[in-house]
């Protein structure tokens, strides 16, 4: 059986270390990745998230999300802190090439693009009636923020489908 091996692992013990630490409003974070499984980011809305999101600020003192998305982006849409580790690098394109030159790393799995938040072709109405249990009330709300999110400014303002994301399953 193999062991697991996260990006967090690479980036923290391998190459990177935390530079910092903080609670942030968690809209003035910008994602790495370009796509939200909607049903992570709903489950997300009645918890805050368990770990510190992990974050690389790059040379311009932006903050973007390596890893946590989900509970960041839940935090986004209920307009809340989160609280934040920090690594350093010089420029996030360039950290995501370098994770992803790594023999041993290989894309983390697809979201399927019928759960994908950002999705142009999916009804979101409907993704909220199928997978917001528990939220009811909320959902206009909710929907409206969904607009709202920031955009990745990684990869040209496209951000990185979680499928070229780095996942490392070998190396401990």
């Amino acid at each position: 059986m193999e062991n697991s091996y996260s990006i967090v692992y690479r980036l923290l013990v391998e190459d990177y270390q935390v530079n910092d630490t903080g609670k942030v409003l968690a809209r003035s974070l910008h994602p790495i990745q370009s796509d939200l499984d909607i049903r992570h980011v709903l489950a997300g809305v009645n918890r805050s998230p368990r770990n510190a999101i992990l974050c690389c600020r790059d040379a311009q003192g932006t903050l973007h999300v390596v890893d946590g998305h989900h509970g960041w982006a839940s935090s986004c849409l209920l307009n809340k802190e989160v609280q934040i580790n920090i690594i350093d690098c010089e420029d996030v394109d360039l950290l995501i090439s370098d994770l992803n030159s790594s023999q041993e790393c290989e894309g983390s799995k697809q979201i399927k693009p019928e759960l994908d938040i950002n999705n142009p072709s999916n009804d979101l109405q409907v993704l909220f009636k199928q997978y917001g249990q528990g939220l009811e009330g909320m959902e206009q709300e909710l929907l409206k923020q969904v607009g709202n999110l920031p955009k990745p400014l990684a990869n040209g303002g496209k951000g990185i489908p979680k499928s070229g994301m780095p996942q490392c399953d070998y190396l401990r």
